[in-house]
């Protein structure tokens, strides 16, 4: 299992390493300059060229990427183009942000698909099952931006029950600390909803039908034969095993919030990581470019980790042909 580890870690660290090469030459080679925010029209060739230097974008790209590469080995993702600051600093205040959001709707997300998921395969070939289905299927289908602001205008502007954007109320900061969390989980709702609820459907359908398959086994038969109540061999024999083919779109399910992420956070202007990412890509702020990239990347490759090593622990024939591979 050891082996079988490092090999994914392995893997996984070149994957990175050659996506954080192509998005550094893609996004120089992308159009648009950003010496044009410093007011491009009322500088002369001379100053340009000075401001390109001051920033180091006079060099080859090789060079930059070099430069830029050895000092990500030394922590160091440079400083922002457009604020002056040092990326980590930035990254560092964004990121705890966005792991508060994708990590409550990881969460959620999965405990509402397995709860789906079990009544689906309940409730299999009733009316019931094909209504939720259809309804699912409409709510998974909508595009993020499409539905966040739908929310928006339902439950912040017409209703007025939740706010509408940020992350705290002006002057939360001043409030006891159980208020401030409330404050805090009213401004979850929304985002929570985008990222966690609506694609519920498409790991329930899995989870369905990896119950519906367990129920034919013998081992549920048996636990029948014996007298256990439904309710004890669903959630007791079908559902430990029913949940093996979603263990392997775990990890995968932590790239599409990630990805969710970027536009529920610009339609909440929620300050995380792709909100920023965002305003980078606009401001061609390449230094902050490839530091919310490098973290994108790092986190969704270590869910795709963690999903292969929990499939392992769950699935022995895994651990079994790993060891076979020594």
């Amino acid at each position: 299992m050891l082996l079988y580890v490092v090999r994914r870690l392995g893997s996984a660290v070149l994957l990175l390493l050659a996506l954080l090469t192509a998005v550094f030459f893609i996004a120089r080679l992308a159009p648009g300059d950003p010496i044009d925010r410093f007011g491009a029209a009322d500088l002369d060739a001379a100053d340009r060229a000075a401001v390109r230097h001051n920033l180091g974008l006079d060099r080859p790209l090789a060079a930059q990427y070099w430069q830029w590469l050895r000092g990500v080995t030394r922590g160091d993702f440079g400083r922002s183009l457009s604020r002056h600051q040092p990326v980590s600093a930035m990254l560092a205040e964004a990121v705890p942000r966005t792991l508060l959001l994708t990590g409550i709707a990881y969460v959620l997300h999965f405990a509402l698909a397995v709860a789906s998921g079990v009544w689906l395969a309940r409730n299999r070939g009733r009316r019931r099952e094909r209504v939720a289905t259809v309804a699912g299927l409409v709510l998974y289908s909508l595009p993020a931006f499409w539905l966040g602001q739908l929310l928006v205008l339902v439950f912040s502007r017409a209703l007025g029950w939740l706010p509408a954007s940020g992350v705290a109320a002006v002057g939360a900061a001043w409030l006891p600390w159980p208020q401030r969390v409330l404050d805090v989980a009213r401004h979850l709702v929304l985002p929570l909803c985008v990222i966690g609820v609506a694609p519920v459907l498409g790991t329930a359908r899995f989870v369905r039908n990896g119950v519906l398959e367990a129920l034919g086994q013998d081992y549920v038969l048996a636990a029948r034969a014996r007298g256990l109540p439904e309710r004890a061999v669903i959630w007791r024999h079908a559902l430990r095993n029913g949940l093996l083919p979603v263990v392997t779109i775990a990890g995968l399910n932590l790239a599409f919030l990630l990805n969710g992420a970027v536009v529920t956070e610009v339609v909440f202007a929620w300050p995380g990581l792709g909100r920023l990412t965002v305003e980078a890509i606009f401001a061609r702020d390449y230094p902050v470019i490839m530091g919310t990239t490098a973290l994108a990347g790092a986190l969704t490759l270590l869910g795709n980790l963690l999903a292969d090593v929990l499939y392992g622990v769950a699935d022995p024939r895994v651990r079994l042909a790993s060891e076979a591979d020594r």
